[in-house]
């Protein structure tokens, strides 16, 4: 990505941006670091980056188990990729 940004004469923002987004590189900018919390988001989605489908289900079976320990808590469900419960 960044062999193609600077051939194509992006400005050193972009460049950063693309280098930058896996932290090879130190972000010198705003952009730069909201790609990389973009980045990091996207990642944390369930099938996203060659997510397994069966520790996705056991982390929100595990959840689900912890948040039914609590008193008074009859059931409960985990959803959206096990940040909510």
């Amino acid at each position: 990505g960044i062999s193609i940004a600077k051939k194509c004469q992006e400005p050193e923002v972009v460049i950063n941006a693309i280098a930058s987004h896996h932290r090879d590189f130190p972000a010198s900018n705003l952009y730069s670091l909201i790609i990389l919390a973009a980045d990091k988001l996207s990642a944390a989605r369930p099938g996203a980056r060659g997510y397994q489908l069966e520790s996705y289900v056991e982390r929100m079976n595990n959840l689900e188990n912890i948040a039914n320990e609590f008193p008074g808590i009859k059931k409960s469900y985990a959803f959206q990729a096990g940040r909510e419960v």
